[in-house]
């Protein structure tokens, strides 16, 4: 499999379209790299299933930063007491900070080239992560200076070694809509099989009704808490379902009530850590009001959270 160099882009104007797909036909023009094109997509399962798991698993990062309104304020110090400056594509700067959080907490290294259109300003985490953004007038500009560094470029696929992943699957009871069961299962998306593993869960407990869930340590005064150590991961079989891409069994279920009286707040989260061996903790926090959004019956890939919250995809299943 080619690495994989995510690219992008905007596509308000046929100017940035055209832009976008050059660069991509620059890369595949090269041959060794298997270009991805950030294309608009109009739904969460788009987004998600798309957009974040190209990105995540991405060995290189162009782009392209458009203006998209003038942002005034006063201000003595300029021209006529008011400081004007461009703001840059939403998109972007949520891509960028999503690729700065995983390279710093999984420890990774991703090629970056960065173009800016001329006047944009440079704020939040652009401040610190672009160290190399070429500015530019005109499209061409950013083709040609794509055209000259690729060469120099050397990338290989993300190296994971092990990296489990919780899988999640929301079902709502036959009889009473307010009772879910929260099946739990782990997927390896790195490219090594586990030899050991362990699972910390937590979940909010005045959202718990039975008296004992299987699995479960110890309750709290606001959570109930999961902790299963290498000894369960071999009692559950685990580790001859965790190859390389593959998704085990449902091995956990967990059963909890939200009606319409619930009133979730910002401190009701289910909160996941994943470790094993060597590899870094993967940390997971899905709000239950995030979780309620979910699709009943489809399974779900939690990816490790970024500023608070994880993002999470539906499961494909390999073709």
């Amino acid at each position: 499999m080619k690495p994989v160099i995510f690219i992008s882009c905007g596509q308000v104007t046929d100017d940035e379209l055209r832009l976008g797909k050059a660069l991509c036909e620059i890369v595949q023009t090269d041959g060794r790299y298997e270009p991805y094109f950030a294309e608009n997509q109009s739904s969460f399962e788009g987004v998600t299933q798309n957009i974040l798991r190209q990105l995540t698993s991405a060995a290189g990062f162009v782009g392209v930063i458009h203006p998209r309104g003038d942002v005034h304020f006063p201000d003595p110090t300029s021209p006529g007491g008011v400081r004007r400056f461009d703001l840059a594509s939403v998109w972007i700067e949520q891509e960028i900070a999503i690729l700065a959080a995983q390279n710093h907490t999984q420890g990774r290294v991703t090629a970056v080239q960065i173009y800016s259109k001329r006047g944009v300003v440079r704020e939040g985490l652009r401040s610190y992560v672009m160290t190399n953004p070429v500015e530019f007038d005109h499209e061409d500009e950013a083709l040609v200076h794509f055209r000259s560094v690729l060469p120099s470029w050397t990338l290989a696929p993300a190296i994971n070694g092990v990296r489990l992943l919780p899988v999640l699957t929301r079902i709502v009871d036959d009889r009473d809509p307010a009772f879910f069961t929260l099946r739990l299962a782990f997927h390896n998306a790195g490219d090594k099989r586990p030899t050991d593993g362990r699972l910390k869960m937590s979940f909010p407990v005045r959202l718990i009704r039975h008296n004992f869930i299987p699995g479960e340590t110890r309750r709290t005064n606001s959570h109930i808490e999961f902790d299963m150590n290498n000894e369960w991961f071999v009692q559950q079989e685990l580790f001859g379902w965790l190859y390389p891409g593959y998704t085990t069994r449902v091995v956990l279920d967990l059963w909890y009530w939200v009606t319409d009286t619930s009133e979730l707040g910002s401190g009701d989260a289910l909160e996941i850590e994943i470790r094993s061996g060597d590899a870094a903790a993967v940390l997971c926090r899905i709000p239950v009001e995030a979780l309620q959004s979910l699709p009943l019956g489809l399974p779900h890939l939690v990816l490790p959270k970024i500023g608070g919250q994880s993002p999470v995809t539906p499961l494909v299943p390999p073709h």
